[in-house]
């Protein structure tokens, strides 16, 4: 037996609290159906079947749009989670900054853009990484004592220091923190001064090549070789 208007219409409701977006086809389906009626009822068994078909067709349809309203929904549910994670992850990353550096506020604030807008150019890396990096170098005191507009310029040349270093030193797998950490350690070890570093993953790069070893390794050896 096809199914009525009246039944279609409750049946979107029940499926979908945004049935009114269809309120429009189901007045246009109401209107069929009166003509379908007036224009089969004569014909008996045909008119019906020729009715029936019209009604499949249309909730076929609208089930098909009602499952596609799904999707978008769960699309959207999923991006909404991912977003709220991404945030407290940069939450997160400026309050381990904070710690390192001293900084807060409106200046904590002013360094969670300048990790922003400099991890876009550097390509693979998100904000949240360079964080890390910001990180690292308040651990090794390379802002200390430095006013803000000196320690704001200081860290970002770290970053993107690290940061592009540790795209090309693939054994660090782009973890800007373990590199960063990494450069910190040695430095410690051997006494280096904290703006050694691009001179010390210059060094690092070239023994790969004329070893084999990697940035890695050559970063672990120099750490046991101070023991």
């Amino acid at each position: 037996m096809a199914a009525t208007t009246d039944t279609l219409i409750f049946e979107f409701k029940v499926k979908d609290d945004a049935s009114n977006v269809f309120s429009a086809w189901s007045k246009r389906l109401k209107t069929l159906d009166r003509e379908a009626r007036s224009t089969f009822g004569g014909f008996g068994g045909i008119g019906q079947i020729a009715f029936g078909a019209l009604s499949n067709v249309a909730s076929r349809a609208f089930d098909g749009i009602l499952q596609g309203f799904g999707a978008i929904k769960d699309a959207a549910t999923d991006f909404a989670q991912d977003s709220v994670a991404a945030f407290q992850k940069y939450e997160a990353g400026l309050a381990e900054v904070s710690k390192t550096t001293g900084f807060t506020g409106k200046q904590l604030e002013e360094l969670g853009r300048s990790a922003r807008d400099l991890a876009r150019p550097i390509g693979n890396l998100e904000s949240t990484d360079l964080l890390r990096v910001m990180e690292q170098a308040g651990s090794l005191g390379l802002v200390a004592g430095k006013s803000f507009e000196e320690a704001k310029q200081i860290l970002e040349d770290y970053s993107v220091e690290i940061g592009k270093a540790a795209i090309v030193m693939n054994s660090f797998g782009n973890d800007t923190g373990k590199l960063a950490q990494s450069v910190a350690t040695v430095q410690n070890v051997f006494g280096l001064t904290a703006d050694t570093s691009k001179n010390l993953l210059s060094m690092w790069t070239k023994l790969r090549q004329e070893t084999g070893a990697t940035e890695l390794d050559i970063a672990n050896f120099m750490t046991r070789l101070s023991k």
